[in-house]
Formats: structure tokens, sequence, C-alpha cells
């Protein structure tokens, strides 16, 4: 077995250390372990800005990355610790998500924690889910990956996270909220992250070799962080095509509904209604608007006071109005 201990937490590296070394020639085994620092990792079949509540992720500064595997939506921060195996799909060893995550369940059990696997791609304690894992395949090589959640603040799962289908209808795939727990609250006594990550380095890679890059691999690493997985042509995809609709009630201001569409990152068409007490009429928020990406920064400056007075009245303010747009 080859084993890294990426000590990274930068994901757009992370995740191009992943995929250089699905991409290398070899037959043996390769077990990863790795963290991202307070970073949302979407899905690739998934519309990004479906899951993640993206004002939220904005203001707290969150990275947002697609993976190239499939599955949905996860929140990672220092909390987690993250695997990863690659391994040859030609011999004759079982490849079931079930069968790869032994040694992980393994581990835990050992701890007196009653973990199982569950469902397609899940291990739980006492029915709440602790890990989450997804695949992909290049060439002849599988990559199956992983999350342990061990101690994290669980609120911020549903801070960053957004499934709310009925204000964003897309045709991509859907993350399913779960029940989820930390592991160290299953433990019958107390275990850093850090000494949980040396019993499965000791457990899962009895006998390894510390895997060493190439020349040829650092900089295959580095076009893939700056081209590919920092870039939002590939974390929010270039083909998204969704609607955005949002309505909220001001006390003593008024009702405010917005529409919008939105295909390949662009607003193609904005509408607001409601009984708000502006001047101006709202074409001439929704001109702005038009041919505007989809984003926080790019359209929190288009927003001025002057703008929301005219067109809103002068009780609302720009959060008010950028909230409407994003959250």
């Amino acid at each position: 077995m080859h084993f890294l201990n990426n000590k990274s937490v930068d994901p757009y590296y992370n995740l191009a250390v992943e995929s250089t070394l699905l991409e290398r020639d070899t037959k043996d085994v390769i077990f990863i372990l790795w963290q991202n620092d307070n970073t949302i990792v979407v899905g690739r079949n998934q519309n990004t800005y479906q899951e993640i509540n993206q004002l939220n992720c904005f203001n707290d500064k969150v990275n947002i990355i697609r993976r190239i595997s499939g599955g949905g939506a996860v929140y990672h921060n220092l909390g987690n610790l993250n695997f990863s195996f690659i391994l040859n799909v030609d011999d004759d060893s079982p490849k079931t998500y079930e069968k790869i995550l032994e040694p992980v369940i393994e581990v835990l059990n050992k701890l007196n924690v009653n973990a199982k696997f569950s469902g397609k791609n899940d291990i739980v304690v006492e029915g709440k889910k602790v890990s989450g894992n997804a695949q992909c395949r290049y060439k002849n090589r599988l990559l199956h990956h992983g999350t342990l959640i061990f101690d994290m603040n669980l609120e911020l799962i549903g801070k960053y996270l957004n499934v709310d289908e009925l204000k964003i209808k897309s045709k991509k795939v859907q993350s399913v909220p779960s029940r989820v727990a930390n592991i160290k609250d299953f433990l019958p006594f107390q275990l850093s992250l850090a000494d949980f990550k040396e019993m499965l380095i000791e457990e899962i890679s009895k006998s390894f070799e510390e895997i060493k890059f190439s020349e040829a691999e650092l900089n295959r690493i580095n076009d893939l962080r700056e081209n590919k997985f920092i870039t939002d042509n590939w974390n929010f995809q270039e083909k998204e095509e969704f609607d955005y609709t949002k309505k909220a009630y001001f006390e003593s201001k008024g009702l405010i509904e917005v529409n919008l569409n939105i295909k390949d990152d662009k607003i193609i068409r904005a509408k607001f209604y409601g009984d708000f007490l502006g001047n101006s009429g709202t074409k001439k928020i929704e001109d702005l608007l038009i041919n505007v990406n989809y984003k926080v920064d790019v359209i929190k400056p288009i927003i001025t006071d002057e703008l929301v007075v005219d067109v809103f009245g002068e009780n609302f303010t720009v959060n008010e109005i950028i909230e409407l747009l994003f959250n």
C-alpha cells in the first residue's frame, strides 16, 4: 500500500492531489488522509447554486469546490477527517462501498463505537450518519473517498448548505438532508482527532510506502488547482440553468417577490413584484441585473443605497435586498 498523509487544508490543492494520484500509472493501492478547512464540496452532478447558501458562504469566506465524484454536497472543516482509497479495478477483490469501508468501520468498532454500513454509501452509528462516501473511475483505477465527521459544529451544515427545493428549481441532483452526528459523541472515552487519525493510519496501512511526487506530478497538481478546481467554470459550471424565486414581507415596509432566470451563470431575466412604495418602478433594477453573473460579490456593488430607495422605498436597506436575492 502507498500512503499519503496530506497535511494541506486547501481544498483546491487537495482535490488536485487526489486527481493526480488517480491518474498515476500503478496497480498499487493508494490510501490518503486529508482535511479541508471551511469548505463546501459539491457533487459532480449537482447545481452549486442550489446546494449552497451563497450569502452565508460569501460572508464567512467558505471555500466552494466541485469534486469529480457524484453524490451530495457536504461541509468540511477541521473537525472532519477525509480519506481516499485508490484501487485497481481489474483484480478480483470486491469494490463495493461496503467492502471498501470495512477497515474504517473496524477502526470505529475497536473504539467501541457501534458503526455499520448503511444505505448506498454511508457509515452510521445508532442510526445517525457519521460518514458519507462517493466513487468515480478513471481508466482502470477506482477512487473511493469519504468524510468522517469527528468533532464539528453541526449547525454549520444548515448554515452553509441549502436544500430548499421550493426556492430554486433545477434539473440537477439535489442533496437530501441527513441526520448526522459526531463520532466523538459515541466514544466511551476522550480521544483527539489527531489520535483518531493515527489509529486509522496504524490499522489501515500497517505496511506502507510513503508517496513521493515526481516533478511532473507536482506540475500536474499545480495545473489542476489553478486551471480547474479553483475556477468558477468548474465549481459553478458554465451550463447551469435554473429559476430562483423568493418572497419576503418586511414589517412596515411591504412585500417583495423576486423571480430570476439564470443560464450559464448569468441572470437572463429579473422581475420584482410587491406592494412597496418606491418611486421609479422595478425596471431600473431589473435592467441592471440582466447579463450579470449570479454571484454575491458581483451583484453587491450594483445594489446601492440610492437604487434601493428609488425602487423600493426609503425604509429598505441594501442588505435586505441582497438577502432577498441570495438567501
